[in-house]
């Protein structure tokens, strides 16, 4: 049967593609011998010619004699194959051109990982009604805007100009894909570089960032340069450039603060807006710390659902007890309750009741004395100190110990995180 390929389409292709003829030739026909090869009474040792002036396909099958010496070609063309080299033609085009689609897509996109790309809201991805994944056209090609990456205190619609971060940018069987996002800490400090000029030449660094999508970012900033105030840069006059970060974060709150290489002084920072008395250090290994504040500060500090607290350890990269003044007064915190569940100090109650009942006879001096011996011991050895945790395990689960504010700080993962924490610039 005579049929043929459309040349003058692959020569289009040739020039729309930069692809060669010859090579579309050559993927067509392994693409036809495959097929021919799956029919029954295929020939083994076939090939398959495709005129590169005509068109005009052929299968040339191998003509062998009786002790199988191949002593000629013959045409073994079935007759249906017109069907299916016109198929399999516009199958390895429709493939060439996606490839070359994705070709074009990575060239135009792969150096922009990590960037961020204006663009539109087209529509809905996939055909589930229920679905929040979003097209979003940005210029020459369209990206994905997974619900996971998108801000959950935001509601997007067709139309909408937005920006966001180019998270990824991959080739799959149906071509290139784009992946966006708007939740990764990247996008804000991304916005900051777009914002703050001194950021983006490097006068000011963004040192650390953690951030709770569409609720609050915490923003660690520092200048190698004495003379800048870096908080001040970033937040800008009247507030403008933070401001205008907030505003394409859909209203998201960021504290901008200080960073500082003294661990106990970052701490301390990062707990902004509550006011801090002090940071105890409790033990650099573990990177422990303690936040004395006062009693009126101690929920701000905490924050809502301990929101504030645990952004301050995730930016810092330490656990955080948050504990008032008076706690640590009355001697309300770990080591002091460790203490008395082993009998090393006594409990207050305990101390004021033996000062108010001196022995008889004593005299005004021995009374100050017997209070003194009362509440005041010799330092912990290890083995007691021992013993005082083991005590406060007992009371822990027995639900008498006072259990502290504590954050923990978050493990360390290769992922992206939400969460940044950098180390001190050189």
């Amino acid at each position: 049967m005579d049929f043929k390929i459309q040349m003058n389409e692959l020569r289009a292709l040739e020039t729309e593609l930069g692809v060669s003829v010859d090579v579309l030739m050559t993927t067509i026909q392994d693409a036809l011998l495959h097929a021919y090869m799956r029919m029954p009474g295929a020939v083994r040792g076939a090939r398959v010619e495709l005129d590169q002036k005509t068109g005009g396909v052929t299968v040339w099958a191998p003509e062998v004699d009786e002790e199988d010496n191949v002593i000629g070609e013959f045409d073994d063309t079935p007759n249906d194959f017109g069907r299916i080299a016109t198929t399999t033609a516009k199958s390895v085009i429709a493939q060439r051109l996606r490839e070359a689609e994705a070709d074009r897509v990575l060239g135009s996109f792969k150096h922009k990982k990590g960037e961020i790309v204006s663009g539109v809201v087209q529509r809905r991805a996939g055909r589930d009604a229920d679905s929040r994944d979003l097209i979003v056209d940005v210029g020459e090609h369209e990206a994905i805007l997974r619900a996971e990456e998108q801000v959950p205190t935001e509601h997007l619609h067709r139309g909408d100009h937005i920006r966001a971060l180019v998270l990824d940018v991959a080739v799959t069987p149906r071509g290139a894909s784009v992946r966006l996002s708007r939740t990764h800490p990247d996008f804000v400090r991304r916005l900051f570089e777009l914002e703050v000029p001194e950021i983006g030449d490097g006068t000011v660094e963004l040192v650390a960032l953690s951030r709770e999508p569409g609720h609050r970012s915490k923003v660690a900033v520092w200048s190698a340069d004495p003379s800048v105030n870096p908080k001040g840069a970033c937040i800008g006059h009247n507030g403008q450039r933070v401001r205008a970060v907030t505003q394409e974060l859909g209203g998201e709150k960021i504290d901008i603060v200080d960073y500082d290489d003294d661990p106990a002084v970052f701490i301390a920072e990062s707990l902004s807006p509550a006011q801090v008395v002090r940071v105890d250090i409790l033990s650099k290994d573990h990177r422990q710390s303690r936040a004395v504040v006062p009693d009126g500060q101690a929920s701000l500090a905490i924050g809502k659902e301990a929101q504030n607290v645990r952004l301050a350890a995730k930016l810092t990269g330490w656990s955080i007890d948050i504990r008032k003044e008076s706690d640590m007064a009355a001697g309300n915190y770990p080591e002091a309750q460790a203490a008395r569940a082993a009998g090393i100090i006594a409990e207050p109650h305990e101390a004021a009741a033996e000062i108010a009942e001196p022995a008889e006879g004593a005299e005004p001096a021995e009374v100050a004395v017997a209070a003194e011996e009362t509440v005041v011991t010799e330092p912990v050895e290890p083995a007691e100190a021992t013993e005082a945790v083991e005590a406060v395990e007992v009371a822990a689960a027995a639900g008498t110990l006072d259990t502290p504010a504590t954050t923990e700080a978050p493990a360390t993962t290769d992922a992206p995180a939400t969460t940044e924490t950098a180390e001190k610039p050189e």
